[in-house]
């Protein structure tokens, strides 16, 4: 496994639990780059993707994709409830909203199109968030703590006879039946099968990076002078904002993180992307301070479904990438496919999501 994010270890505690002994292999520290930075959103909302998918190749895809994260989401509380992990795990309602009365159109269309999915979707002229418009509202959503999580996942893979390996750059990967040899810095792994789950993919690179846009989410964690509003929030407008509580740890108060960013501004001016966060939430909410900031990056494939399966002409390397800023419920779809895939199993998701797509985009 190449990548100690929430897709890699996911995947790899699956793995895992099927009996195999996996090898999780990270260039820095597991859990701190991308997946250490997310806002830890348990959702199968994912802003606009069913009625992209829906308009591009039909409501069947958009079902299955529908069902595939419902399944993850399923998955993942599953695991947490059933072993009892202590990662700030929250039952709650996920909205998109729009603040604009010409976004409105929007909103009810995903609606009505989440409705036919079988998704827990109603409309709302109201939310927790005093300056929306209208929103589509998701029922029995949750949040968590991402790295308090894959802690306990990362302890398991070890306690059932894998290994996590910080510090260790991947380098390439050559196929030798029956399986693959993964180059490292620190020596070569022989394996069965070779997982890359990294935000840009070093393997084939150049099939991946060029179609990739990346998005940035610049995020600062405050406090109100009021209490903080409950539920997990994402803006359909242009700045789309993302917004959610998170509890401080030895304190009955809540941090709100409020993310957005300027298409305006190029993604590197870090300072004034900044800027415009703390203008945008202060315009809106009665900031007390400002605690902390930090930003993002993930990548959009062009058709905004993740690449994850059998990478092309290969028997045993697999990819899960792309996954849009939707990462939390895709990393299981990813675990779930890929664990599948490798044990031999059919799965209804694979065609969907299929790598070798990027070919033809």
């Amino acid at each position: 496994m190449v990548g100690g994010g929430i897709a890699g270890l996911t995947a790899a505690y699956m793995l895992s639990l099927e009996g195999l002994r996996v090898a999780v292999v990270e260039a820095m520290r597991v859990i701190m780059d991308v997946t250490g930075f997310t806002t830890g959103k348990l959702t199968t909302q994912h802003g606009q993707v069913y009625g992209l998918i829906s308009e591009r190749y039909g409501l069947d895809k958009a079902q299955l994709y529908a069902d595939a994260n419902q399944a993850a989401l399923a998955r993942i509380i599953s695991i947490i409830e059933d072993n009892s992990i202590d990662c700030d795990f929250q039952r709650t309602d996920s909205w998109l909203f729009t603040e604009e009365s010409a976004g409105l159109e929007t909103i009810h269309g995903e609606v009505e199109l989440a409705l036919k999915l079988g998704l827990p979707a109603s409309y709302s002229e109201t939310t927790p968030m005093p300056f929306t418009k209208g929103a589509m509202r998701f029922e029995g959503q949750a949040q968590f703590h991402p790295r308090k999580y894959l802690m306990f996942l990362a302890d398991q893979v070890v306690a059932r006879g894998g290994s996590v390996l910080e510090n260790t750059r991947a380098l390439d990967i050559a196929e030798k039946e029956p399986g693959a040899v993964l180059k490292t810095s620190h020596g070569d792994i022989t394996a069965g099968s070779v997982i890359i789950a990294t935000n840009t993919p070093f393997y084939q690179s150049s099939l991946y990076a060029p179609r990739f846009s990346p998005t940035r989410s610049y995020v600062l964690g405050v406090k109100l002078e009021q209490q903080v509003p409950e539920g997990m929030h994402y803006c359909i407008d242009d700045h789309a904002a993302s917004i959610r509580n998170q509890p401080l740890p030895g304190t009955d108060e809540r941090l709100l993180m409020v993310g957005c960013w300027d298409k305006s501004l190029d993604i590197s001016e870090t300072e004034a992307q900044y800027e415009k966060v703390e203008a945008y939430a202060r315009e809106r909410l009665p900031l007390a301070s400002v605690d902390y900031h930090w930003f993002t990056q993930d990548q959009k494939t062009p058709d905004r479904i993740p690449w994850i399966g059998r990478v092309k002409d290969s028997r045993h390397i697999y990819v899960a990438t792309g996954f849009g800023g939707w990462g939390m419920t895709t990393s299981g779809v990813a675990g779930m496919l890929l664990t599948d895939m490798i044990a031999g199993r059919d799965t209804p998701y694979a065609a969907l999501y299929d790598p070798s797509r990027a070919i033809q985009q």
